[in-house]
């Protein structure tokens, strides 16, 4: 009796590898194709940088606060004449005011010079400079400021004009603007692709009925949906590291790099990147429509944009309203970011951090895990 040629079924362990190849082709695929979300999660976040920088700290002149220290009539006259010729000037991209500075402002502190005042007028001047200024705006102020504390000087018939000391604020009380919105830029990207594009990607192939097809395969379906995100996950992560290599090479953006802060970094960045991914299949769990989905996820999206730490700084708001948002996700991996990027102190491994944006992630997932409905049969 001959043998007869019975066609030899693939097992599950010679398929599921290729088709893990596949679904890596595919959802890489579905990334870069989809110009929409390549727009939203990495063009408009580094639009929106230079935008709001060269809005709040380039544009029209440079408030400089004139703060007299001195409480003498040198210095009140010294103040009133430096706002004079200010005032006069149509060519300067500066102007001085007395009373107190914001912590983005330069200040100009006038203080009492060593007791010989023979040589010159007795007075001290010190220029304290603030991380947001344009580039280039530091040496034009000394310049304009030289000149006017030089005419000073011959007005009151001084042998040598008031000497000035020019300074960078101390980190420590303000973080440099230019990395704070940077930082915040490089969250509200992690935040665009997780949350918005996952929940919209999630919404509109159970629409399309795509969700149905791994029930066929030999994975499981959660199996699968992980693999997606992690894909997903992966690509966020790479093009936060190379938005950060890009910020390092600009002027004053230059990180503060050791091997614990860097590893503390990147920890809060993978944390970050799974804290937004979970938020956007909570999100599309059981939404029924695209629609829908569209309108949970921008009703999270939006007041994280605004009051979440990212481009308007949190010290700005009430302080109670303050204390709330500090809760909110990307506030704690903005500051976290921030700490191990930037801070001149860094207090090692943020343990803290890393517990609650863990404790988000799985109650995220345990959420959407419970619900998550991979047909539209029966979503609300």
């Amino acid at each position: 009796m001959s043998r007869m040629n019975i066609p030899t079924v693939a097992q599950p362990t010679t398929i599921v590898p290729s088709l893990w190849r596949i679904l890596v082709r595919n959802e890489l695929r579905v990334i870069l194709r989809n110009r929409t979300s390549l727009f939203w999660v990495f063009l408009f976040p580094v639009l929106l940088f230079f935008i709001l920088g060269l809005a709040l700290s380039g544009g029209g002149k440079v408030g400089v606060r004139i703060i007299d220290q001195t409480g003498t009539v040198e210095g009140a006259a010294l103040a009133v004449y430096l706002q004079q010729q200010m005032a006069l000037s149509t060519r300067s991209g500066f102007s001085f005011q007395s009373g107190e500075a914001t912590e983005m402002q330069p200040r100009l502190i006038l203080g009492n010079g060593p007791p010989d005042t023979a040589r010159h007028s007795g007075l001290n001047v010190s220029l304290e400079i603030p991380g947001r200024l344009p580039l280039g705006a530091t040496s034009a102020l000394e310049g304009v400021l030289h000149d006017l504390l030089l005419g000073y000087a011959v007005q009151r018939n001084a042998v040598q004009a008031p000497q000035l000391l020019t300074s960078t604020r101390d980190e420590g009380e303000a973080l440099a603007y230019r990395r704070f919105l940077f930082s915040g830029v490089l969250v509200l990207m992690l935040l665009s692709g997780g949350l918005l594009s996952v929940a919209l990607m999630l919404s509109g192939q159970r629409e399309q009925g795509i969700l149905i097809l791994p029930a066929v395969w030999p994975v499981r379906p959660q199996f699968w949906l992980a693999f997606v995100l992690g894909t997903r996950g992966l690509v966020l992560v790479v093009a936060a590291l190379a938005f950060l290599v890009v910020g390092h090479l600009l002027p004053g953006m230059a990180l503060h790099l050791s091997p614990v802060r860097a590893l503390d970094a990147l920890v809060i960045l993978i944390l970050a990147v799974a804290v937004f991914l979970a938020l956007g299949h909570a999100v599309a769990a059981r939404s029924g429509s695209i629609a829908t989905t569209e309108l949970v996820a921008n009703s999270l999206y939006y007041p994280m944009l605004l009051l979440g730490d990212l481009t308007i700084p949190l010290r700005e708001l009430p302080f109670g309203l303050e204390q709330a948002l500090a809760w909110l996700p990307t506030t704690q991996v903005a500051g976290g970011l921030r700490d191990a990027l930037w801070a001149p102190v860094h207090q090692g491994p943020s343990w803290g951090l890393y517990a609650y944006l863990l404790a988000t992630v799985l109650a995220c997932v345990l959420l959407a895990g419970r619900v998550f409905n991979f047909s539209d049969r029966g979503s609300t």
